[in-house]
């Protein structure tokens, strides 16, 4: 969900993606991350793609979706977003929501 080209572009708030899986945020730099996921999502990412170390697939929703739905409430379009992304979630495990 994480463009490619996000590495070379600012965290301003415009274009950015509304959830971001923590294994593709290598790219970023640590203030990147750390702007974009937030701390706890920062310090996955970084666990995940810095470190190497196992850490279960996962996303995160932007800070900028944060400060969206503290401001103006949930956005329109958050629930389709999260449905693709919890799709992405079942086809990086195998698994589906819900199964036992």
């Amino acid at each position: 969900m994480l463009d490619k080209e996000f590495n070379e572009i600012e965290l301003d708030g415009e274009g950015l993606p509304s959830v971001v899986f923590i294994d593709e945020a290598g790219g970023l730099s640590s203030d990147q991350k750390r702007a974009l996921m937030g701390g706890k999502g920062a310090s996955l990412a970084e666990m995940a793609t810095t470190l190497s170390l196992p850490v279960p697939p996962a996303f995160t929703i932007t800070t900028e979706v944060c400060r969206t739905y503290l401001s103006m409430g949930w956005p329109v379009d958050l629930d389709e977003t999260l449905k693709v992304a919890v799709a992405g979630l079942e086809e990086r495990t195998g698994r589906r929501l819900g199964d036992p």
